[in-house]
């Protein structure tokens, strides 16, 4: 995530809207930290010509960037402190919009870019303090003997202090959580499957021979290089408190950061190329910062995907040109290299003084590891393996076992959990709170749950208006005696809501209460007919249940064994998945009912045994979730939920709970319940 837009929008959402609110959004957020004043800023707009800018001023007593944004139809100046404030704090929910329910924020660790500062970290610091986060972190488990870092964290947390629950997040690089995300996976494991090593003097090959592995991470605005040693623990230490794992040391030797290479630099040489071609063949300029040069820096961003697979793409924007012509150039991956051949060298530069700094040679290393989304772009395996190897084409020796798109975020959780490789960054002290920051973010906030509330009910007051709308020829549409009446009546309350469009929360609630007085008044007989259908399905669900129950009951009364309770789980899950294959959806429940009516009369599992119930809970609440989708599912897709639909959506969402408890990286289970709460309107949920 790189924006935060005004109103308050994060994330990809405020990226969509970028080009419709151009001053108004906050571009590639991490790298405003490191603005302080002018000169800092007129870099930072340098090396982004094809990214927007809001208007900036600074505070010279906090050296931070000061924004001036339009908010509640004014404008305000937001300190980048309230502005982090806020997208942290955004971001730490939706861990609990991703389970649907709240979740405790028990420990946060925050990865910021590798070159930040401690003046720079600690701004981040005031800002997670600003936005009420915290941690917990058990330090027992961390490792021991990072010489690298020793002296930059003196801190005595990975010896074994006591941390202080009220101290603030976990701050660390994004190098030391990509290197802490790669031991905590790979360790013990990987060092036995890696080639051999070297075997120094001074071990005598008595502790087993030391291995060096590196770590390439070429992201989005900064490269990284990182070289650690590994080696058998010594007999002596096996015993230690402070250690992760028994078998294995790892130590960082090298990390080494350049803060002007990354992924955008690539796509920014395209995209320069391209403003000279416009220029050459169509005499226009693209003017830096504008809608123009984002929606040009988004087509060299695809083209550049394009180009990692292809020898050749096409760049094509739609009215990109005056009189709305399309611009269509053709690029080359020979061409694409040409332009990146000074970021080649960059990168050549970088790996040679990780290596020289670690005093190894690359040669001796055991095994590189590269990730970042620069990582697929085939010059830079090319340059790393003629840099490593001598040798362009032996890119297929470097090794990809880490995710690109969240080895950080794991690399930073393993280290909240207390399982860290390498010791956290120290801060000498806090921030001193400021009173007008926590005031001004304390209005935005109160300001934002006013609109956000306002426009809760006015939403919920044009669902009700598309609902009713499609009652009127749905299958209770007899059941209106008036429908020119009720037409009538809709479309004066949806011309009220365009008339009115910045109403306060009161007037739409006032309009909203009448308006569902009225239908329900002169409707009648639908909203009984509606109620009626409501509780016939739910006494038919009530029933079902209670003959599945009553089938069960000589068996579910009876202990019987793990295996057999497992056996007739399967089998009725089984049963279940042929009868919803015939579409006899209602009787395919049942038996998934009975399934985990089974599932539920186990005890003292053993591991296999268990792992075979978890499976089959897995499978019986996910198809349980389809079948009632199904089963919600009507006729006129237009048409308004009734209750009974709305009970069988919400026993979906139930499900999918259920499975997601199973397995939460269950995507079934994520997608189904998602599916069912955007059919439930609860569009937040669906999120």
């Amino acid at each position: 995530m790189r924006c935060a837009s005004f109103h308050r929008l994060v994330g990809e959402e405020a990226e969509a809207r970028a080009t419709s609110n151009l001053r108004n959004t906050i571009s590639h957020l991490p790298l405003w930290v490191a603005v302080k004043d002018e000169a800092s800023l007129e870099k930072l707009k340098t090396r982004f010509p094809f990214s927007s800018f809001p208007a900036v001023s600074f505070d010279s007593r906090r050296r931070e960037p000061v924004f001036t944004v339009a908010f509640d139809g004014e404008s305000t100046q937001v300190g980048l402190t309230v502005v982090l404030a806020h997208f942290l704090k955004t971001v730490v929910s939706f861990a609990g919009t991703s389970r649907g329910r709240a979740v405790e924020t028990r420990a946060l660790a925050v990865a910021l870019p590798s070159s930040f500062s401690t003046e720079e970290m600690s701004l981040v610091r005031e800002a997670c303090d600003l936005a009420c986060l915290s941690r917990v972190v058990v330090p027992e488990v961390a490792e021991r003997g990072d010489a690298t870092d020793s002296d930059k964290n003196a801190a005595g947390e990975a010896d074994g202090e006591k941390v202080d629950p009220t101290a603030g997040p976990l701050l660390l690089t994004r190098a030391d959580a990509l290197l802490n995300c790669w031991g905590c996976k790979h360790l013990p494991q990987v060092y036995a499957e890696l080639p051999a090593g070297v075997c120094t003097p001074e071990s005598g090959n008595e502790e087993g021979e030391v291995k060096f592995v590196a770590l390439v991470d070429v992201g989005f605005a900064e490269t990284s290089v990182q070289v650690a040693e590994l080696r058998p623990r010594a007999e002596k230490d096996v015993n230690e408190r402070q250690k992760i794992q028994d078998q294995i040391v790892m130590n960082r030797l090298s990390v080494v950061v350049d803060d002007a290479l990354g992924t955008v630099d690539a796509i920014n040489a395209l995209a320069t190329h391209v403003v000279g071609a416009v220029k050459t063949k169509y005499g226009e300029d693209v003017a830096p910062h504008s809608k123009r040069a984002l929606r040009l820096f988004a087509g060299c961003q695809r083209a550049v995907k394009d180009l990692s697979g292809l020898p050749d793409t096409t760049l094509a924007l739609e009215g990109f040109l005056q009189d709305e012509m399309d611009l269509v150039l053709p690029v080359s991956r020979d061409l694409f290299e040409q332009l990146c051949a000074p970021l080649k060298e960059r990168l050549s530069s970088l790996v040679a003084r990780a290596f020289a700094t670690a005093g190894v040679a690359p040669a001796q290393v055991s095994g590189v590891d590269v990730v970042g989304g620069g990582s697929r772009i085939p010059f830079v395996a090319a340059t790393l393996s003629a840099s490593l190897w001598g040798n362009a084409s032996d890119s297929a020796r470097l090794r990809r076992t880490l995710d690109g798109n969240s080895s950080v975020a794991v690399g930073a959780c393993f280290a909240a959990s207390g399982r860290r490789y390498l010791p956290p960054f120290a801060l000498p002290e806090s921030r001193l709170a400021d009173g007008a920051l926590e005031a001004l973010a304390a209005r935005l906030e109160e300001t934002e749950a006013k609109e956000l509330a306002r426009c809760a009910v006015r939403n919920a007051m044009e669902s009700y208006l598309f609902q009713m709308q499609g009652a009127l020829s749905g299958a209770h549409a007899h059941l209106f005696t008036d429908k020119e009446a009720i037409h009538s009546l809709l479309r004066q309350a949806e011309d009220w809501l365009l008339d009115h469009p910045d109403a306060d929360t009161t007037a739409f609630e006032a309009q909203f209460g009448a308006l569902k007085a009225t239908l329900e008044e002169q409707c009648r007989s639908y909203f009984e007919a509606v109620q009626r259908e409501k509780e016939q399905k739910e006494r038919e669900l009530e029933e079902a249940a209670r003959v599945a129950a009553s089938n069960a009951q000589e068996d579910l009364d009876v202990k019987l064994p793990n295996s057999q309770c497992i056996k007739r789980a399967k089998k009725n899950k089984d049963e279940g998945n042929e009868l919803f294959r015939d579409g006899n959806t209602e009787m395919a429940v049942q038996r998934y009912i009975k399934a985990l009516q089974y599932t539920a009369k186990l005890f003292d599992l053993s591991p296999q045994d268990a792992a075979e119930a978890t499976a089959v809970k897995l499978a019986c609440n996910l198809n349980l979730a389809q079948a009632y989708l199904k089963l919600a599912t009507s006729g006129d897709p237009k048409a308004p939920l009734s209750s009974t639909q709305e009970t069988f959506l919400k026993k979906a969402v139930s499900c999918c709970d259920a499975a997601l408890e199973a397995d939460s990286n269950s995507l079934k289970a994520a997608y189904r319940r998602a599916l069912a709460n955007e059919k439930l309107r609860d569009f937040d949920a669906a999120l």
